[in-house]
């Protein structure tokens, strides 16, 4: 029989503050969420492109689709607000942190196409029956007679987007009418999730010692009774930036485990944030030196 004692009241309470602050912040965050989401729509891509041509040209295909990306968009939008409002709640609206957030969210914003498009695509998808407005299922036989292959185009055209919804932001809007390409909604996706996953890791150092507190009172209370206290959670962590990267969470995790995923967690965003460039990934040149190279490919 286990030898442990029972917390007082003080320290009891200690443990559930420090258990709300880190899983609030891991696997319980609005980072998690958008992974869950970022997995449906990426399940459903993965969908349409293993099913025959038959099936994917079922109208039920294309809304399927379009139902996924609505709700991606719906996890994206509420990544900053979420996020907001549990900085509100733990640390004060009134604080650094909470204002940094906001400068680091505007900066991405500024610096990367992808996640401004995606701001822009929630609020229009709001009003619209339908936003994914360049989707096409095709098959042919590779060779007469030879293995039939399916082809899927999930793209983005964003001059016919940005005049169907005139009330986007003038930025955004200018940067889609000069795109005389169909940009691929999967990479635009990846791009945004990007931004999220850069802030979130900006947001985890930010709150590194308060973080490594709060697991040392979790690891030291949870010794304290044996190891025994767990709880169920489901959610996604991981800071990654391939889709295979990503880990689902659907168990009973003991106490201490969480401390040890959000130390972990502290230290991929530290490797994260010391290596990555200057300027950011994925920013409105990268679109316009693409369309140059496919312009000069095709003349020649």
């Amino acid at each position: 029989m286990l030898n442990v004692r029972r917390l007082s009241r003080a320290e009891t309470a200690a443990s559930a503050d420090a258990i709300r602050f880190v899983h609030g912040l891991t696997v319980g965050g609005a980072l998690q969420e958008l992974r869950g989401a970022s997995d449906r729509f990426f399940g459903e891509v993965e969908r349409l492109e293993s099913r025959p041509y038959s099936q994917n040209a079922h109208p039920g295909a294309a809304l399927a689709l379009e139902a996924s990306f609505k709700s991606w968009l719906s996890s994206f939008a509420s990544y900053a607000d979420r996020t907001k409002a549990w900085i509100s709640r733990e640390i004060g609206k009134d604080t650094e942190e909470f204002r940094a957030f906001g400068r680091w969210l505007s900066q991405e914003f500024d610096s990367n196409f992808s996640y401004r498009l995606c701001c822009s695509l929630r609020n229009a998808s709001e009003h619209a029956g339908r936003v994914i407005n360049a989707l096409s299922f095709s098959s042919h036989e590779s060779e007469p007679g030879g293995p039939v292959e399916e082809n899927v185009t999930i793209r983005l055209d964003c001059p016919a987007l940005a005049e169907r919804f005139p009330k986007m932001p003038a930025k955004t809007r200018v940067e889609m009418l000069s795109v005389t390409h169909q940009l691929e909604l999967e990479w635009i996706v990846g791009a945004a999730i990007q931004s999220c996953q850069w802030v979130n890791a900006r947001l985890f150092v930010a709150l590194g010692d308060r973080l490594r507190s709060a697991s040392d009172v979790i690891e030291r209370f949870d010794a304290e009774v044996g190891g025994q206290s767990s709880f169920e959670t489901t959610g996604y962590f991981d800071f990654g930036d391939a889709p295979s990267g990503r880990t689902k969470w659907h168990l009973r995790v003991n106490r201490g485990d969480l401390a040890a995923v959000a130390r972990q967690g502290l230290l991929d965003s530290e490797r994260m944030l010391a290596t990555r460039l200057d300027a950011p990934a994925l920013v409105w040149q990268d679109f316009v030196d693409r369309e140059a190279a496919e312009s000069s490919e095709a003349v020649s």
